[in-house]
């Protein structure tokens, strides 16, 4: 066979090996997030690494690996993963505002916080991922914040009380982990959230009496972890 054709057929080879990688490890992505969503970490970080393997240049790959290290508490793997998406794609307005929240979850609400920060609402001003992973720093970290990054932080918030997808996401979050006493203290008159404050410890109220729930009550009841 003449040596063009063998390149030929070893360039084809290469880019048949190269598709069926990225499909590979595309599906270990796609197993790794839905079991981190089904709260199952660790074979979502079992799911995560094989796709990490497979293609390691992947951004979503390296990513969610990130993401995982923040749940195990390994917060230097957790920094170094999503600095190194950022220097493939630094235009990442999302992958900016995921690296604040690992800078957050280290404790450095410092320079490299403000500018992750920064550079993603430059970015995406307008995007309800960016300011919905802000808005979750925003109320999570509202003490340990100064002045300037509460003001900063503070039209995230509002961005995502207009979202309704995020707002769900957000103040499920709140009573999931029993904090909304603190978010309403703070942010209720802020975020016009006073009726829902009202209103909130008479739903966790009625999920102890779980025979009388619709089924849609009884969701929300199992998702907050209220049942009895």
């Amino acid at each position: 066979m003449p040596v063009g054709r063998w390149l030929a057929v070893g360039f084809a080879g290469a880019l048949l090996l190269a598709g069926l990688l990225q499909t590979a490890s595309s599906l270990y992505y796609g197993l790794a997030d839905f079991s981190r969503r089904a709260d199952d970490l660790r074979r979502a970080d079992a799911a995560a690494r094989i796709a990490a393997w497979l293609l390691p240049g992947s951004d979503r790959a390296t990513a969610l690996a990130g993401r995982l290290a923040a749940a195990a508490g390994d917060r230097p793997f957790l920094l170094t993963s999503y600095r190194e998406v950022l220097r493939e794609a630094p235009a990442d307005a999302y992958r900016w505002s995921e690296l604040a929240r690992g800078l957050a979850l280290s404790g450095r609400l410092d320079a490299d916080f403000d500018l992750a920060v920064a550079r993603a609402l430059a970015l995406a001003p307008h995007s309800p991922a960016v300011h919905g992973t802000l808005a979750d720093l925003a109320w999570r970290y509202h003490l340990r914040l100064s002045p300037q990054q509460q003001e900063t932080l503070l039209p995230s918030l509002r961005a995502t009380m207009r979202a309704r997808s995020e707002r769900f996401r957000l103040l499920e979050a709140v009573v999931r982990e029993r904090r909304h006493p603190a978010f309403c203290a703070e942010f209720a008159v802020p975020l016009n959230r006073q009726a829902w404050c009202g209103q909130v410890e008479a739903e966790l109220a009625r999920c102890a009496r779980p025979q009388k729930l619709k089924a849609v009550q009884r969701r929300w009841c199992g998702r907050m972890g209220a049942l009895p």
